[in-house]
């Protein structure tokens, strides 16, 4: 058994979805085809196979992360440490 998929954090802050594998992968009823890669927002459904999954975003983190990577920009949510 191999890996299906994998899921990235980018130097962007955002994150990604990779089928590495041969089965069907959907996310948000769009097909995500073999060695192609599309992006996440908080909330996305991911289908593999007959299993779904609703990817979370941990915004806190996230944030943190924008304000480490990304100085100049300012945090979305607004949330404090």
């Amino acid at each position: 058994m191999g890996i299906q998929a994998l899921i990235r954090f980018d130097v962007d802050c955002r994150f990604h979805l990779l089928n590495l594998g041969h089965r069907a992968i959907y996310v948000c009823g769009e097909p995500v085809p073999t060695h192609c890669k599309v992006f996440l927002s908080d909330g996305d459904l991911i289908e593999i196979g007959d299993l779904p999954f609703i990817f979370h975003e941990n915004n806190w983190l996230v944030s943190k992360a924008r304000r480490y990577v990304l100085p100049g920009e300012e945090a979305s949510s607004g949330e404090d440490e």
